[in-house]
């Protein structure tokens, strides 16, 4: 059969060299607060060096504090190189808010460190690529290098420009577009810090189960249902608190009150008790190691969950801790954001019963955006906005607490709420509100949703062995 070879899909883009004498200059437009620096490093592509150093000097004035400096390490490029010879590094954005006033900015910086200047595009939210690039992609996935007609951010032109190409202070880097998956490449940190958080005066509380795959010999995570839907074997711990034990939480159909719930353990009835409540949890002895768990009396729509985790690796399901936000309760999180810190505020948003779209506002209290001046910082903050989405995106999900007769039928969508490091360091407040239909939808929003959050980017203050939820950070 005949073979087709599609080369790679690669554009040329200019990065200026710095000199640590000889400056490029960037001048401030009238209006414009926000100066961005894409830096990557030079790489020798013999020296079998992983990573390249970075160092940039920004400076707007004689005195020491007229100054801001950043010094990175940066991991080297897979796909990217320069015109040169030289491999290339990763890309690392960095935004400088000088003080008001100042309109020219001198930036110098190691001989190996390579720069283009950019600044906010006035009014555009979102990036629109050129077509054919302009396809819808799969929730995990993203663009890299895909070129566009609009983009937040738009490049620069140095006011000494003419002067540094005849003085051939350019490179030219090779940067070849694709689509990758949200958290891989040189920006994905799987091993970023996150914690729960749970919102301020106790709202209503359900545990919401989301299913999830446990491969064989893998750990079990510590908040880990796995269903008995069917006869399963499970694997009973010979030590620690669940030694020798097993415990299961059922839900009856209602046809089943006033029967009995009988649990077997290799085939042998080892507890009978009559089922008074349509929900329920058993404690059943059973020896350690492999054991086949079935549970019956439930009924056709009854099902059971144990946290024994499956013997040979299945299907499991996640607890995850989701509360009520209604048009009339808004709900609050308070935390602290320290000194340079970039935070994700994931939020999972479920609407009962169905897939259904929803509105969310949020307002972050004590969020001055590029509040830090005279320092380099990776994002700027949006302080407040409306969060728009649709539950079942993301998964379909079961609500424990809902007291229904439907597995499954609960739509799990998934918001992210940033929080930049240009943000000085302090108390934060994020406060949700749910919003009603607008002009112009097609249907209605939801009136009830259940909101669980992560804040990703900084530790629990204890062990946290919840799914990884890193969320790419792109430049």
């Amino acid at each position: 059969p005949a073979r087709l070879q599609t080369p790679p899909d690669v554009r040329i883009v200019r990065y200026l060299a710095l000199d640590p004498g000889d400056p490029v200059i960037a001048r401030m437009a009238p209006g414009q607060e926000l100066l961005g620096l894409l830096i990557r490093a030079e790489i020798e592509a013999t020296g079998g060096a992983n990573q390249g150093d970075a160092t940039v000097v920004a400076r707007w004035g004689p005195g020491p504090s007229e100054r801001a400096e950043l010094k990175v390490t940066l991991p080297r490029s897979r796909f990217e190189w320069w015109n040169d010879g030289f491999d290339a590094s990763e890309p690392r954005l960095a935004i400088l808010r000088p003080p008001p006033g100042v309109e020219r900015i001198e930036i110098t910086g190691d001989a190996r460190t390579r720069v283009r200047l950019r600044t906010i595009e006035p009014g555009v939210n979102e990036t629109l690529y050129r077509l054919p690039y302009r396809v819808e992609l799969a929730e995990d996935e993203t663009w890299r290098y895909a070129p566009f007609d609009v983009s937040t951010w738009t490049d620069v032109r140095p006011v000494n420009l003419d002067d540094l190409e005849r003085k051939e202070r350019f490179s030219d880097l090779r940067e070849q577009v694709r689509i990758e998956r949200s958290g891989e490449g040189a920006r994905s940190d799987a091993d970023r810090p996150e914690r729960i958080l749970v919102p301020e005066h106790a709202p209503v509380r359900r545990r919401l189960l989301m299913p999830a795959w446990q491969s064989a010999g893998e750990p079990s995570p510590g908040d880990a249902w796995t269903p008995l839907l069917v006869a399963k074997d499970v694997r009973v711990d010979a030590e620690g608190a669940g030694a020798g034990r097993l415990s299961i939480v059922y839900r009856a159909a209602r046809a089943s009150l006033g029967k009995e719930v009988a649990v077997r353990v290799d085939g042998e009835v080892a507890l009978r008790e009559p089922i008074v409540a349509l929900s329920g949890a058993l404690r059943v002895t059973a020896a350690p190691g492999t054991r086949r768990i079935e549970v019956e009396g439930l009924g056709e729509a009854g099902v059971a969950y144990t946290e024994a985790p499956p013997a040979n690796g299945g299907a499991i399901v996640r607890r995850r801790d989701v509360f009520e936000l209604t048009r009339g309760r808004p709900m609050a999180y308070r935390f602290r954001q320290e000194p340079g810190e970039t935070l994700h505020l994931v939020l999972f948003v479920v609407t009962p019963g169905q897939n259904e779209d929803y509105r969310v506002r949020y307002r972050i209290e004590g969020a001055k955006p590029a509040s830090r001046e005279a320092a380099f910082f990776r994002r700027v903050t949006i302080p407040d906005g409306v969060l728009a989405g649709r539950g079942g995106d993301l998964t379909r999900a079961t609500l424990w607490e809902a007291a229904t007769d439907r597995r499954g039928a609960d739509g799990v969508g998934r918001s992210v709420i940033r929080l930049g490091d240009d943000l000085a360091p302090g108390e934060r407040v994020v406060r949700l509100s749910l919003l009603g239909p607008q002009a112009g939808d097609a249907g209605e929003t939801a009136k009830e949703v259940w909101v669980g959050a992560v804040l990703v980017g900084q530790k629990a203050p204890g062990r946290d062995n919840g799914p990884r939820l890193w969320v790419e950070d792109d430049p």
